[in-house]
């Protein structure tokens, strides 16, 4: 029994900082009076309050032989002990809550009891003084203010056991199951632990909630600086740590799924691009190539319109009535223009080469070889207009065609007139026939037409010449055709 007052008093000396020592010196040398107590006839209660009252007075000369200093800090109908022990606990719970707010009282010791007392008496009792404090430290101190103190005690606490290497929950929770609470040693370190669980676990608690917010923040700058692909390899290993071992096939093939629509989706979107660009940039050369092309076009349209104007004027000068020439040189001036002539202006020609013949009275076989003359320089030029036109609707279709067919030029299912350039590339059908240059040339016939009009038109004129009765007639007939070739001359019975 008196063992466990002597540890009592061994705990307050050292919390006072005077040391166990100098209890078990103090106790080793005392003599305890134990006065006899005469038992007889007592039970229940009244036994109990006579065995009582002999201890506490037995423990009240052990408290006071030790700290004799102390009996002034008695309270009315406090024991001696009670009054040690209520000064020990005191003054460890005033430097508790002194630490917990990064304070210290000063003085320590026995000699400091009456300053501490002081305090708590001024504050209104040690429970209120702990409150107090608490509520400071709450309302002002920051979270790393408020833990470290008890950082500080959970680390001297658990290096006291020689368990430093402890530093996490579940090591604490493997150490203390794993304790045989049979033995003497297995039950003072399972009390030790206990002592130290909660401030052990608030630490632990902080620390980890410490390293997530400062994994947060890596992560973060992580996620800035590095690509897109580099940030989700690095979520999904964050992902796949945290994960059950289990699991973790199954969500790394999602991944792998995840990625491979992420690719399609990409490689869609990126030929949806591609083609939209690539039509952009034909419709915007194509668009070029006719602003450019209308551009010439109108400057031609104008230069030729320009140099139109002023050949006709030129002409009308030269072959009109204000023309300094005579009528032969008109007429050879006409004749000129009129074989000179191309395109649109050869009906011009045409119309003053006849003018002249009739203006100077050119006999009716002139005439008949000047309108002949222009009859077949006229079929020849509209032969040849058809040609060009074909050759030009030839060069739409192989524009449009182009557009659509890839490494051919054109396709001429209805025929090509001429091929526009070499190297073309033409698409074939069954039974059609390619022709050479020279044999195209022949065939083209607009040539031949001419010179088989022509020799129609000498022969004409050749027996008008050598006086046959056809031909005279056809040369009288002729004759009698007025210059502007809409009257007839009848002569009067």
């Amino acid at each position: 029994m008196f063992q466990n007052v002597e540890a009592a008093l061994e705990a307050a000396a050292t919390g006072l900082g005077i040391g166990a020592d100098h209890v078990n010196e103090v106790l080793d040398s005392l003599s305890i009076d134990m006065t006899k107590v005469s038992l007889k006839g007592l039970s229940g209660q009244a036994l109990t309050d006579a065995i009582s009252t002999v201890i506490s007075k037995a423990t009240d000369d052990m408290a006071a032989a030790v700290f004799p200093e102390l009996d002034s800090f008695r309270k009315v109908g406090e024991g001696y002990a009670q009054t040690v022990i209520r000064l020990a606990t005191e003054y460890g719970q005033l430097d508790v809550a002194l630490a917990s707010i990064g304070k210290q009282f000063g003085a320590v010791g026995v000699q400091s009891l009456a300053a501490r007392q002081n305090l708590i008496e001024m504050v209104g009792g040690i429970d209120k003084f702990v409150e107090q404090t608490s509520s400071f430290a709450e309302n002002y101190l920051t979270e790393a203010e408020r833990l470290a103190p008890v950082q500080k005690y959970v680390t001297e606490q658990m290096a006291g056991m020689g368990l430093a290497t402890v530093t996490t929950k579940d090591q604490f929770k493997a150490l203390v199951q794993g304790l045989d609470l049979s033995t003497a040693a297995g039950a003072k370190q399972y009390a030790s632990l206990m002592a130290v669980a909660d401030a052990f676990a608030a630490v632990t608690d902080a620390a980890d909630d410490l390293a997530e917010k400062r994994g947060d923040l890596e992560g973060q700058i992580y996620d800035l600086t590095h690509t897109a692909t580099e940030v989700t390899a690095r979520q999904r290993q964050v992902e796949l740590a945290a994960m059950d071992a289990s699991l973790r096939p199954l969500q790394e093939r999602i991944y792998a799924l995840t990625d491979e629509k992420a690719a399609s989706a990409l490689a869609a979107e990126a030929i949806k691009k591609a083609q939209e660009q690539a039509a952009a940039y034909r419709a915007a050369e194509l668009h070029a190539y006719s602003d450019f092309g209308n551009a010439l076009s109108d400057v031609i349209k104008k230069a030729r319109e320009a140099a139109k104007e002023l050949r006709d004027y030129s002409t009308t000068l030269l072959v009109g009535e204000d023309s300094p020439l005579s009528d032969k040189e008109r007429m050879s001036l006409a004749r000129a223009q009129f074989d000179a002539a191309k395109g649109s202006e050869l009906k011009d020609a045409s119309a003053a080469y006849l003018a002249a013949l009739k203006e100077i009275g050119a006999t009716g076989l002139d005439y008949a070889k000047g309108f002949a003359a222009v009859q077949s320089r006229l079929l020849a030029a509209a032969a040849a207009e058809d040609r060009r036109a074909d050759g030009a609707q030839d060069w739409l279709k192989w524009l449009a065609s182009s557009r659509s067919m890839g490494g051919v030029d054109g396709s001429h299912a209805s025929g090509l007139d001429s091929v526009p350039f070499d190297g073309y590339r033409a698409e074939l059908h069954r039974n059609e026939k390619v022709l050479t240059s020279a044999e195209a040339s022949d065939y083209r016939g607009g040539a031949k037409a001419i010179e088989k009009n022509n020799a129609l038109i000498e022969r004409l004129i050749s027996a008008v010449e050598t006086g046959n009765r056809a031909g005279q007639t056809v040369a009288d007939t002729l004759r009698r055709v007025t210059r502007d070739g809409n009257t007839l001359i009848t002569e009067s019975p």
